[in-house]
């Protein structure tokens, strides 16, 4: 009977021994979604931790458990009950005496060995901010992320420069050889430059299609733009 009963409890210690550490809170009240990291620690049947400033203590028994949260000064903020499910706890909260909560959490994302390089092609756009919106990606110290920006520095480069070849044209045009040569060499240089992909792009066709039709669209506007002034002078 003592060896069943030391089982048991070893049992029970092993479960709530699997919950210390750090986990993502996600708490969702009257449609607002609240996240927040949780730090706890248990010792035999009792559970004490942290949730962003304020100060857990509860105890644990089995799979379930309850604590009471305090705010620094020593003031009552909440009470959670919860349970374990594998690598995940769910449960309900009252915050403040009134407010209910519903909640789960999760252990955090583990760090990969070596850093990495991750390729964002934005797919939904939002016309607000908030944390309720979940993340795109998860990085860590180290990562790369690789997007659309490099698309649109280069195609800035090529159309900031595209202006200069009519200036350097007139140049030409009033025999100023040596400017217009020189200027305009410099000009397609930096333009070749920003048309040719680097070495991470793996779609240099989409890349280079991206180009064209930014710098299409771009000569198409002001020329309309000029159509227009022209025929309002």
């Amino acid at each position: 009977m003592r060896i069943l009963a030391s089982f048991l409890l070893i049992s029970a210690v092993a479960i709530a021994a699997d919950i210390s550490g750090d986990w993502e809170f996600t708490g969702t009240s009257l449609g607002d979604t609240i996240y927040a990291r949780v730090t706890l620690k248990v010792d035999g049947n009792k559970l004490s931790g942290a949730l962003n400033e304020l100060k857990l203590a509860g105890t644990i028994d089995g799979d379930k458990f309850n604590f009471e949260a305090k705010r620094p000064n020593g003031d009552d903020f909440g009470t959670f009950q919860g349970a374990i499910h594998g690598d995940q706890m769910s449960g309900t909260a009252l915050f403040r005496k009134i407010e209910k909560v519903e909640w789960v959490a999760k252990r955090p994302a583990t760090a990969p060995a070596s850093p990495r390089t991750l390729d964002f092609e934005p797919k939904e756009f939002h016309r607000v901010f908030s944390d309720a919106i979940p993340p795109v990606l998860h990085v860590f110290a180290g990562d790369t992320v690789r997007t659309a920006y490099r698309t649109i520095v280069d195609l800035t480069v090529i159309v900031g420069f595209l202006p200069y070849l009519y200036v350097f044209a007139s140049a030409w045009k009033a025999r100023k050889w040596f400017s217009a040569i020189s200027g305009s060499g410099v000009t397609l240089l930096a333009i070749a430059c920003s048309i040719i992909p680097p070495p991470e792009v793996k779609k240099v066709a989409l890349f280079e299609g991206k180009l064209a039709l930014g710098t299409a669209a771009a000569i198409v506007s002001g020329w309309l733009l000029y159509r227009r002034n022209k025929h309002a002078a």
